[in-house]
């Protein structure tokens, strides 16, 4: 059975951590100090952590001993405020997930998802991250040019759910963005080189063979999820850590449209408030997830809870 160890003093964080294990029936201790921590990780073949982070001088001497003994895919940092504010979550990159401690509803439903995630060898598909029997819908890119329509189809469908309509727009672009990269940033050839990053980002041409790009969206009463996935796998965690250390901007989410190479924005896609799950398989493919609270207003919205993780081999 797998374990959840639990390294935290806060009432929230228990209380939150504990319902995440029962929903995923798993066992879960509380374990303090490094030696604590040691031990409990290496009592347990199947374990995850649940780690408060928020402190620099006991999160410092945590995460050098979650970084010998977990992959960092099993390791969830909590914070109060977001993870530019916490340079010493960079010098000790022990997690693959980070959270915002905020606990309201839809966080337990998704983020009890992400944790059983977290177990798989296989976490690809956006269903996985929905309960059982919620409908998925797929888009199969076969030519760059069909970028704007597959966004479009994605803008239509936010309107129809009455989505707040700056999260909306933010949505949409983020979209457009996630596809941006898996078109023209992802692919490499056999020597791991860039093959289309130069490329002007109106230019059409087959995605054929493995080039193929596949948008998925789904849909509850508390979240929407939109994922896209490339079959390339050029994406690590060292790639996505380094974008949020040197680039993380306060100001409000633009675009950047200066730079035909410029990535996926991440850094402003994570301000706006969604939660983004990055999954890959280096040289087999990467998929790109994003999740949207729905909230009665923006304010709501912002004030929510939100997530980056990552699952990458």
């Amino acid at each position: 059975m797998a374990h959840l160890i639990i390294i935290s003093e806060r009432k929230e964080d228990l209380e939150f951590a504990m319902a995440l294990a029962k929903s995923n029936s798993m066992d879960y201790q509380v374990a303090l100090g490094v030696d604590d921590v040691t031990h409990a990780i290496t009592s347990h073949r199947q374990c995850a952590v649940f780690w408060d982070a928020e402190n620099e001088i006991t999160a410092s001497a945590v995460g050098d001993t979650l970084m010998k003994f977990l992959p960092p895919s099993k390791v969830f940092a909590v914070t109060d405020g977001p993870l530019n504010g916490y340079p010493h979550l960079f010098r000790y990159p022990a997690f693959g997930h980070h959270l915002f401690r905020r606990y309201e509803s839809p966080a337990p439903e998704l983020l009890s998802k992400l944790l059983g995630g977290a177990f798989l060898t296989h976490p690809f598909g956006l269903d996985r991250y929905f309960k059982e029997g919620t409908p998925v819908r797929k888009i199969q890119l076969q030519r760059s040019s069909q970028k704007s329509a597959a966004v479009e189809a994605v803008q239509n469908v936010l309107t129809k759910l009455n989505l707040v309509s700056r999260v909306a727009a933010f949505t949409a672009q983020a979209t457009d963005e996630l596809l941006m990269n898996a078109i023209f940033d992802a692919p490499v050839d056999g020597k791991g080189k860039t093959t289309r990053k130069s490329l002007a980002r109106d230019s059409d041409f087959a995605l054929e063979g493995g080039e193929g790009v596949q948008l998925e969206f789904a849909h509850t009463e508390g979240y929407i999820g939109i994922s896209v996935r490339d079959h390339f796998g050029s994406l690590s965690k060292d790639v996505l850590l380094g974008l949020l250390r040197k680039d993380y901007q306060t100001g409000a989410y633009v675009p950047r449209k200066d730079d035909p190479g410029a990535g996926l924005g991440l850094n402003g896609i994570i301000q706006t408030g969604m939660s983004v799950l990055f999954i890959s398989r280096p040289g087999d493919k990467t998929e790109v997830m994003i999740f949207v609270a729905r909230t009665e207003n923006y304010k709501a919205f912002r004030a929510g809870f939100r997530f980056l993780s990552i699952l990458s081999e």
